[in-house]
């Protein structure tokens, strides 16, 4: 009985000889044109929407596919920052093979057009700084050479870029940084030696052409990775270090006369082979912390705060974090939630990862992939490359001489899934009218559902789409009367790109049923009918006639067949009866009654 009741509301609900078509599910994919009798859980094509993973609800999703900017032999590190000022984020990296310093135009600003620049050439790049230095206005880029012990800057003119010229010799140089460390407005460089231990910062005096070294500490042999925050909220800056040989993280925390004097702190020992820190405030506390990486094979992730009021130094694992053999992390707030999460370049596992900050839940760190094969990843960054305000992930390549990008977050918007073409086999074609539409939706702040259609005699030939419909309608000139065929197309849209739409149902009606005399039962027989016309809107009254004295169940039922309302259970004497339903919400229903003769039932829809 209970599998007949469930037919019966199916069949009322989602025949096309119920005048009304409805689809609430696409999860059987594209590639269905039509024409068919029923749109079932197909269609003919979409967009980027997620159309899939939860059925009953499509969404707009996030395109991750890679796009490569550009080819390069040998590349170690690249930078996301806006090189020409022109509003858009381009790249810039080196090649460590090559030799080659260049950077990468967003020549279209959306990350799809690329123009390579060569900027210049030095032996052996490892690490470029991005800034600008001589105060013109224009970004220069410093680069540290591994074969030649050098640092060397190149900076930009309107006329071009200017020959290199040397900021450091003899100097066994890894990582730099471009910071204004004594904060006079000038943007100076730090940087660390492997070989000496050295981890140094060279002064800016204005001239670009006077560097005066100044130590920071002279004895962290092997020192690869460095960078530079405010640990202690005093408004200096202070610097972090590691050595990769060593397995030493140091940080040195600027006293007075800044830049000039540090307390240093030897945070850890044992941490083996760092290769990578990153500064942001992790825990969102208003002081910078810092995150560090390691290249061995379990890829260990750790973060560091300052607890100033100790002068002491407190590190948190990032369970749920990492890959193997890490070799550059960047930090970047992907997903809007005010906390940064840590982007990972792999160098074992050939891919760019990114790590979810979900510590201030009190929950564990998340690893998503960004990449799939990206061979020998060995740098990474952050930045919006395709304008749509939402960060995206760069990253380079070094077994695979290139540099990509990809999104991680942002839905791609708009975008419309295309139904399959319906036949609705009407017996006469030009008597058809096509009356009402509608559609449930859950729409966030910012976000939007519309929908056009199409009408013809004949599916090979459906004629032009109807303007835009933004919410629950009667058709009348917006489409084509007559016919036999339609189609719809719904767009989804968002202004906030970490915030999707879901649209779970839509709903055309043909011909619809109208009473004949309210009230009273129809002239055609039926035991069970609508007293004010379908489709309805709020409260609605069903009559039902009653042939003999006995038991009457008589309830709606919604398309799954869950009762959603009773109307009546129990002994009634023979007669004609009305019951009241309350607000339902938008949707196609069966109003059923069964007595000991059998069932009757009556369709619904009811509109917003």
């Amino acid at each position: 009985m209970r599998y007949l009741l469930l037919t019966l509301v199916a069949g009322l609900c989602f025949s096309a000889f119920a005048e009304s078509e409805t689809q609430t599910d696409w999860a059987g994919g594209p590639g269905v044109q039509g024409p068919v009798t029923d749109w079932q859980d197909r269609f003919y094509v979409s967009g980027d929407m997620d159309w899939d993973t939860t059925p009953g609800q499509l969404k707009l999703i996030v395109n991750r596919d890679e796009n490569q900017i550009t080819s390069a032999n040998g590349p170690t590190y690249v930078v996301a920052v806006d090189v020409d000022q022109d509003g858009d984020m381009d790249a810039a990296g080196c090649a460590y093979n090559s030799g080659e310093v260049f950077w990468n135009e967003n020549t279209n600003g959306q990350g799809t057009a690329w123009t390579k620049h060569l900027i210049g050439t030095v032996g052996t790049p490892r690490f470029i700084a991005v800034a600008d230095f001589d105060g013109n206005g224009y970004r220069d880029i410093v680069a540290s050479s591994d074969s030649e012990n050098k640092i060397v800057l190149f900076l930009y003119t309107p006329a071009g870029w200017n020959p290199k010229t040397t900021i450091a010799t003899n100097f066994d140089a890894r990582q730099i940084r471009a910071v204004d460390m004594d904060q006079d407005g000038l943007t100076d460089v730090v940087g660390v030696s492997s070989y000496s231990g050295d981890v140094c910062w060279w002064k800016n005096d204005g001239t670009t052409s006077g560097w005066n070294q100044s130590y920071i500490d002279g004895a962290l042999m092997g020192a690869y990775t460095c960078d530079v925050g405010d640990f202690n909220g005093d408004g200096h800056p202070d610097v972090v270090a590691a050595s990769n040989s060593q397995n030493d993280i140091v940080a040195y925390i600027a006293q007075s006369p800044f830049g000039y004097s540090w307390n240093k702190f030897t945070i850890a020992t044992s941490y083996y082979h760092p290769v990578s820190v990153a500064v942001a405030d992790y825990n969102n506390d208003g002081t910078d912390d810092f995150a560090v990486a390691s290249s061995n094979s379990t890829g260990n992730l750790r973060w560091y705060d300052y607890l100033d009021t100790q002068s002491s130094w407190i590190y948190h694992s990032m369970i749920g974090a990492g890959a193997q053999n890490i070799y550059d992390i960047a930090a970047q707030d992907m997903d809007g939630d005010g906390y940064p999460e840590v982007m990972a370049a792999s160098y074992g596992e050939d891919r760019i990862v990114w790590c979810k900050n979900k510590e201030y839940l009190g929950e564990a760190w998340e690893t998503f992939a960004v990449s799939t094969y990206f061979a020998g990843a060995l740098g990474v960054s952050a930045g919006d490359i395709d304008g749509d305000g939402v960060p995206d992930v760069i990253g380079c390549a070094f077994v695979g001489d290139k540099i990509s990008w990809w999104r991680v977050s942002g839905f791609t918007t708009p975008s419309a899934v295309t139904s399959s073409i319906l036949n609705i086999e009407p017996p006469d074609p030009g008597s058809v009218i096509w009356e009402y539409l509608y559609w449930s939706a859950t729409t966030p702040s910012g976000t939007g559902v519309r929908v056009r259609l199409k009408t013809s005699y004949s599916s090979g030939s459906m004629g032009p789409w109807s303007t835009w419909i933004t919410s629950a309608t009667t058709l009348g000139s917006l489409v084509s009367q007559g016919g036999q065929y339609l189609q719809y197309q719904a767009e989804l849209y968002t202004s906030n790109p970490n915030v999707t739409p879901s649209l779970k149902d839509i709903t055309v009606l043909w011909n619809p049923v109208s009473i004949e005399d309210e009230g009273s039962a129809p002239l055609d027989g039926r035991k069970v009918w609508l007293t004010s016309g379908n489709p309805v809107s709020g409260a609605f009254s069903v009559g039902y006639n009653v042939e003999q004295s006995g038991f009457v169940d008589i309830a709606v039922y919604d398309v799954t067949g869950r009762t959603v309302s009773v109307i009546n259970q129990g002994e009634l004497a023979a007669g004609q009866y009305t019951g009241m339903v309350s607000d339902l919400p938008a949707g196609s229903y069966a109003v059923v009654m069964q007595t000991e003769d059998g069932f009757a039932a009556q369709r619904v829809v009811v509109i917003e």
